[in-house]
C-alpha cells in the first residue's frame, strides 16, 4: 500500500488525529496494519501510537533534515509518558532488518 498525505491538503499537522485518519482513508487501512517511521517523538511517535498505530522511532536528528524535532521526554500536550514505539532505530537503513523482512 502508498499514499501521499499532504498536510497542507488536509489543513493539518502531525500530532492531529486528522491527518492520520486522512492517511487511513488514502491507504484503506487502520491502525495496528499501519507503521509510521519517523524522527519527531511529538508528532511522528506520540501522534502514530495516539491514533492507533504501530510506530518506528529514528532516534537521531536526521542530518538531511532542516526541520526542528522533538525528542523523548520533551513536554507535549498531554505528556507522552505512556507512550512507548514499537521500533527504535538509530538509521532508516535499519528498518528492513528490524522488521525482519
Amino acid at each position: 500500500m502508498r499514499a501521499i498525505v499532504v498536510s497542507q491538503r488536509v489543513g493539518t499537522i502531525k500530532p492531529d488525529p486528522a491527518i492520520f485518519r486522512a492517511a487511513e482513508a488514502a491507504l484503506g487501512a487502520q491502525g495496528q496494519a499501519i507503521l509510521h517511521v519517523g524522527d519527531d517523538w511529538a508528532a511522528d511517535v506520540v501522534g502514530a501510537k495516539r491514533a492507533g498505530w504501530r510506530a518506528a522511532w529514528l532516534r537521531g536528528q536526521q542530518v538531511d533534515s532542516p526541520l526542528p524535532s522533538s525528542r523523548r521526554g520533551q513536554a507535549t500536550h498531554g505528556g507522552d509518558g505512556d507512550v512507548v514505539p514499537d521500533l527504535e532505530l538509530d538509521r532508516l537503513l535499519d528498518l528492513e532488518a528490524a522488521l525482519g523482512a
